[in-house]
């Protein structure tokens, strides 16, 4: 068909934007928002419901024969590193793998057009496109009742907390110069050109530069399905009996849409004692022509819904979906028929090809010209129904331009988005800690997570402190060693060869209240208390009575400490608190002359001897006397990236020792969170098993709870979600201070998280603070990831109910590095030794040759 070239200003709708409302070249005003809807995956069926009902409502406001014409603009994009990317060689990795990688955007737009039932009623021939007509201003009067109505609508539209609305300014509408507006962007068909040139109208396409679109148009009463429904059911997420996951039903013209096309919905009320006059005029038209079959059947469904409309209060809409989809490197049959399957899996829906007033319906899509899109398009509909056209998701954009401290994929997009744990998630509300637990079983990719948060810290020039079994940082941590020099990426394997010390009243003189009572809030104190009832355990346990007397000789050592002369620079160690209870503390408990409170206690209450002869081995001359009496111990946290490897002490005999030193570099870590500025990450893997128990669990509380007020993220990682059951310490010291709670793959776990209240108290999901969506959403991960690209899925929960499923897609120099199955990184650690020590230049030789070796493949 013949194409006609249009001077861009010849056709351009709009004269200009004043006070938030454009005026177009006819005299109608139109208002414009920007929608920010929720992330695809994220609603359940009812809150679909709920926003159908609040646009149905909004709708409802409006005066008769306004122009509701909703618009989301897909169009596609190429994935860049952004120019602040860290040189490191993992960061740059990561950026280059990705780089190019095409993906498709989403800005969604709804515009509320003063209109007519004139302007309504006239026909495509009128259109704006063909030249001026006339022009209609409205009274002042009419304005004012438009804009409080538009206020009223918004109000009801996002009254639900699921969408968001920003009322359009100038430089919106129009651009600035720099960047483009709506009315450029849709011209344009998405080209981010300044200039708005280069269109070809045809009556079956629109070419612009390069490219050529089709539309597609639901118009017609007899192309939609005899069921409609706010959603549909995603199945390659959903299994039956266990989850299900929902879209919109009009996400298969949205999300699901692979291509760059624009989704219109157009919606008017008219006035509904007209609009029933008139169906009843057509129903006695049927019923006067009742020989035809056809007038029958039109009779009988004409009635039947003005039945339904009187007894429920139906509200009669005109209305009309389409649809323009375009390419450049693909032939228009080809994409055809990608637009009608999409179409067709709405339940059914169908939509014919236009092929005579595509230019119609295009102008009619630019924003301002609403009320060009002629009766001929419209189509009359129940408004809830022709709601559930609509698109009412969007992709998930992590926390896009606000940045963060994370890069991971979106689930269905496979390209990089932004997201954050800390600073950015708080401003946003999402949570008021910074901890973070993680659970993931083997071969889950909780080591690549992991590792890729992690690099993700340390490039934002964080302080990583890890303590790890099983050697899953030793790669990362060997590339950060060489690219600083040394400086940071320190691996401590230690052992009983490879002795480190502490000093456990680091900070003691700020442990007392002013009314000379120990502060139980200072984490130094329940780590020394801590300690001490790890080391010594009383017959009848520990208990509140004989709590308080070690509490009491703790207080008054460190002010015997204090009194003696000790200070931060001339600190007490383990062996002194040793020998103080020994010459101070156990003749007066002999005697019972011991005060605790208001009362004197003896060695019924509490058996010094036995005390003393556990706590033997830790003082000086004992068997771990290396290990808390040292006066100046070395500052173990100067590397910014440290991995404490303590698979081999768990191997010592003595286990309360390996738990103690668990403690001990959680301790000294605390003190570096205290006096260190910069954001801190303490990382605490499997190791956590051994301090996991009630004499403990004070410290942990302490520790965790502390953590915020000094830029300190607490990050437990687990594989086992029994862990969580049958450990008091990590559901209420641990969990419930963690504001961030990520899972990975839980297909092994169904059971736990369907379960129907067979946990009681205990319920698992209840300690998550998992809502049933939510567990949808977590036993979807890894049931269908994109075949072309290699990753892992994350559920990532934040505790004031934001949620999102991401994947952890890394680059092969990052694969390598992050590796943690022994077997398979031998071969790169020996690589290394043979290049120098270099791991660098052994990740880069082994990726390239994977990456030749999957080009000759394909």
């Amino acid at each position: 068909m013949r194409a006609t070239a249009v001077r861009a200003e010849k056709i351009f709708p709009l004269m200009g934007v004043m006070d938030g409302i454009a005026v177009s070249v006819n005299g109608t005003l139109t208002m414009g928002y920007e929608l920010s809807l929720p992330a695809q995956y994220s609603c359940t069926e009812s809150e679909y419901d709920d926003l159908v009902r609040s646009l149905s409502s909004a709708i409802g406001v409006l005066p008769p024969w306004t122009i509701v014409h909703r618009q989301d603009i897909f169009t596609r994009r190429e994935w860049a590193p952004q120019a602040d990317v860290p040189e490191d060689f993992l960061s740059q990795s990561y950026a280059e793998h990705h780089r190019g990688r095409q993906y498709l955007t989403h800005k969604s737009y709804v515009y509320l057009s003063m209109s007519s039932k004139g302007l309504i009623e006239k026909n495509g021939t009128s259109s704006g496109l063909f030249g001026l007509g006339a022009v209609q201003v409205p009274e002042k009067s009419a304005l004012d009742t438009f804009r409080s109505k538009s206020r009223e609508f918004i109000a009801l539209l996002t009254g639900n907390g699921l969408v968001r609305a920003r009322v359009m300014n100038e430089k919106d509408w129009l651009g600035d110069g720099e960047e483009i507006g709506a009315v450029q962007r849709v011209m344009m068909l998405g080209e981010e050109s300044l200039v708005t040139s280069d269109v070809l109208l045809a009556p079956d396409s629109v070419r612009v530069k390069n490219k050529t679109a089709v539309c597609f148009a639901i118009g017609e009463s007899d192309q939609l399905p005899t069921e409609i429904s706010s959603v549909k059911r995603i199945d390659r997420y959903s299994s039956e009996g266990v989850n299900n996951v929902f879209l919109s039903m009009g996400s298969s013209l949205g999300v699901e849409l692979d291509c760059e096309h624009i989704v219109n919905q157009y919606i008017v009320v008219p006035s509904q004692d007209e609009i029933t006059k008139k169906l009843e005029s057509e129903a006695k038209k049927m019923r006067s022509g009742m020989s035809s079959a056809d007038n029958r059947v039109n009779y009988t469904e004409i009635q039947k819904y003005l039945d339904d409309a009187y007894a429920n209060g139906l509200v009669t809409v005109l209305a009309c979906t389409n649809i323009f989809a375009w390419s450049d490197d693909e032939d228009m049959d080809s994409l055809s028929a990608r637009v009608s399957t999409a179409i067709s899996s709405m339940n059914g829906t169908s939509a014919t090809r236009n092929l005579y007033n595509t230019p119609v319906l295009y102008y009619a899509s630019i924003p301002g010209a609403e009320c060009d899109i002629s009766k001929e398009n419209l189509m009359k509909m129940e408004l809830v129904s022709s709601l559930c056209l609509g698109v009412y998701e969007t992709f998930d954009e992590g926390t896009g331009d606000r940045g963060g401290v994370l890069q991971l994929c979106d689930r269905t997009r496979n390209q990089p988005v932004n997201l954050d744990t800390q600073y950015v998630a708080q401003d946003l509300g999402w949570i008021n800690n910074f901890n973070m637990f993680v659970i993931g079983g083997s071969g889950t990719g909780k080591s690549f997570f992991m590792n890729t948060y992690v690099r993700n810290l340390y490039s934002h020039g964080q302080f990583i402190f890890i303590i790890d079994r099983g050697d899953s940082y030793e790669g990362i941590c060997s590339v950060i060693n060489e690219e600083t020099g040394g400086r940071d990426g320190h691996y401590l394997s230690w052992d009983a060869e490879h002795q480190v010390s502490f000093n456990p009243f680091i900070g003691f003189t700020s442990w007392l209240k002013e009314d000379g009572s120990l502060n139980m809030d200072e984490t130094g104190i329940n780590f020394v208390l801590s300690f001490l009832k790890t080391v010594y355990e009383p017959e009848r346990g520990w208990v509140s009575s004989n709590e308080a007397i070690l509490n009491q000789t703790v207080l008054d050592f460190v002010k015997f400490a204090i009194e003696s002369g000790f200070t931060e620079s001339n600190l007490p160690i383990l062996d002194d608190y040793y020998t103080y209870i020994g010459k101070v503390v156990s003749p007066k408990l002999t005697k019972r002359t011991y005060v605790v409170g208001d009362e004197t206690v003896g060695t019924t209450q509490f058996n010094m001897k036995e005390f003393r002869l556990s706590l033997k081995a830790y003082a000086a001359g004992g068997e771990f006397a290396f290990l808390m009496n040292d006066k100046k111990p070395k500052d173990l946290f100067n590397s910014r990236f440290i991995v404490f490897e303590v698979s081999k002490l768990a191997d010592i005999k003595d286990k309360k020792f390996y738990s103690i030193c668990i403690l001990c570099i959680m301790n000294a870590f605390e003190m570096k969170m205290r006096s260190e500025s910069a954001f801190k990450n303490l990382v605490v893997e499997e190791a956590w098993k051994a301090i996991a128990n009630e004499t403990m669990a004070p410290y942990l509380r302490s520790l965790w709870k502390t953590a915020r007020k000094y830029s300190t993220s607490c990050i437990v990682v687990t594989q086992e979600m029994k862990d969580i059951l049958s450990s008091d310490v990590i559901r209420d010291a641990i969990l419930m201070n963690s504001d961030v709670r990520v899972l990975l793959d839980q297909a092994n776990n169904r059971n736990i998280l369907t379960a129907e209240d067979s946990l009681g108290e205990s319920d698992i999901r209840t300690m998550l603070g998992l809502s049933q969506k939510e567990i949808d959403i977590v036993l979807s991960l890894n049931r269908a990831n994109n075949p072309k690209y290699r990753y892992k899925e994350v559920f990532l929960k934040f505790i004031n109910g934001h949620f999102g499923v991401y994947a952890t897609e890394v680059s092969s120099e990052e694969a390598l590095c992050y590796e943690s199955n022994k077997i398979k990184k031998a071969s790169l650690l020996k690589a290394a030794k043979e290049n120098g020590g270099s791991i660098i230049r052994a990740a880069k030789h082994f990726a390239q040759k994977a990456r030749r070796a999957s080009q000759s493949a394909g």
